[in-house]
């Protein structure tokens, strides 16, 4: 009984390391220009929906414009946004764009 109580607190405290203490970043990689723009965020709601407004830049062929009103202003005309490689995941561990293109690659081939 004592073991199972202490996995139930360990999972416990591990889901909530991952809710309070997890870095989401979303990079832009234009092959021209660079990285265009690698906002981060703590909370899963706020990374969320700047994937989905990146998204729906995309679907609705719109340019990528947002500002939080304290210190990011990030403004994306719509050709730059196509053309960029645009990577999600955690900062910690987050892949290099060198381990993602070899990881497509070797999905694509497959």
């Amino acid at each position: 009984m004592e073991v199972g109580f202490k996995l139930i607190l360990f999972g416990i405290i591990k889901s909530l390391y991952y809710l309070c203490c997890m870095n989401y970043q979303l990079r832009m990689f234009h092959p021209q220009y660079g990285e265009l723009t690698t906002p981060t965020f703590t909370d899963t709601v706020q990374f969320r929906i700047f994937c989905k407004m990146v998204q729906g830049c995309l679907a609705l062929k719109q340019d990528l414009t947002t500002y939080d009103a304290q210190d990011l202003f990030i403004h994306i005309p719509f050709k730059v946004l196509t053309e960029c490689v645009i990577v999600s995941g955690v900062k910690e561990p987050m892949m290099t764009l060198a381990e993602y293109a070899k990881e497509k690659s070797k999905v694509v081939s497959q």
